[in-house]
């Protein structure tokens, strides 16, 4: 599809600023000629395929979630009488979260808490209605009118309550899949798995908030497939290869191969030497590598998170 450019309308809508490449299409700054308010378009890219079913599941679950103030407000369902040019309308962001905090290097440990704080209620939001996220990460989480901080694309999400838009994939965000979905130990996670999931994401936002280069974070995924390619001459994009009962085995002996003193450690990124520890806490246990030991509830990690804000 060839993208609209500036200039262009598209019923009430006129683009005012260039596409943004996004995984279903395209991403507009729109201005609504009828109330003058600007907005984004986001624009599929005309094609029947899985995508196509991911755009209208992103869709249906942001008016399910709504009501919230951490998640973006959706304007229009999907608008389908430009076919192929099919989109809807939603708030406008100023930027993600990644940017957000590399623009604003005079953030305080505090501050950037209660940032954190604002994705956790969001995410618990979410939860509460069923709705596993699956590909939470600071650029899917959206700076709104300066301040506000709303999450966004649910193209990858689950919903584990009604059978509206159910998804049987188990696909999740590749920067943020937890270890045992890499060694994929589950036939099919439920909905406690999948929430475990989501908090080890939650974890990950949280390191890299205060540590930009998340070098310990990147490096899990190596260190999978440098230990699956030791014992099985496979990596982990392969692991589908191996039983599931040897898949477990093996993440069990991969977690018994780390020493306990490799974990995530921010205490040279954190400002205030009050809160290294508390925050370091938090960290490892929504990141721990044993979905086990980590919070089971998104509640469960609010009340310690709420615990440190000052």
């Amino acid at each position: 599809m060839v993208p609209l450019n500036v200039g262009d309308k598209i019923d009430n809508y006129s683009i005012q600023e260039p596409h943004k490449k996004g995984s279903f299409g395209y991403v507009y700054v729109v201005q609504d000629l009828i109330t003058s308010s600007f907005l984004a378009l986001k624009q599929y890219k005309g094609v029947e395929d899985e995508n196509l079913q991911r755009f209208e599941r992103e869709n249906k679950f942001l008016h399910d979630l709504k009501t919230h103030k951490n998640i973006i407000i959706p304007f229009s369902e999907i608008v389908r009488t430009n076919y192929p040019y099919l989109y809807y309308v939603m708030e406008l962001a100023d930027s993600n979260l990644g940017d957000y905090i590399i623009i604003n290097s005079n953030l305080t440990d505090n501050d950037k808490l209660k940032i954190f704080n604002e994705v956790c209620e969001g995410m618990k939001h979410a939860h509460n209605k069923n709705i596993i996220h699956r590909d939470l990460h600071p650029g899917n989480i959206m700076i709104v009118n300066g301040n506000e901080i709303k999450i966004n694309d649910f193209g990858l999400s689950k919903n584990f309550g009604s059978n509206s838009f159910k998804s049987k994939s188990t696909v999740w965000g590749f920067g943020v899949k937890p270890p045992e979905l890499v060694f994929s130990i589950f036939n099919e996670p439920t909905k406690q798995e999948s929430i475990v999931g989501d908090i080890y994401a939650l974890g990950i936002v949280l390191y890299i908030m205060f540590d930009c280069l998340a070098i310990y974070v990147t490096g899990i995924r190596s260190k999978i497939d440098q230990f699956l390619w030791q014992r099985k001459r496979i990596i982990s994009d392969r692991i589908d290869q191996v039983n599931i009962s040897e898949r477990n085995d093996l993440y069990i002996e991969w977690l018994k191969s780390f020493s306990p003193s490799n974990k995530p450690d921010l205490s040279f990124t954190i400002s205030d030497v009050n809160l290294v520890q508390p925050i370091n806490c938090v960290l490892r246990k929504a990141m721990d590598l044993n979905f086990r030991l980590r919070y089971q509830s998104v509640d469960e990690l609010l009340i310690d998170v709420k615990n440190i804000i000052t």
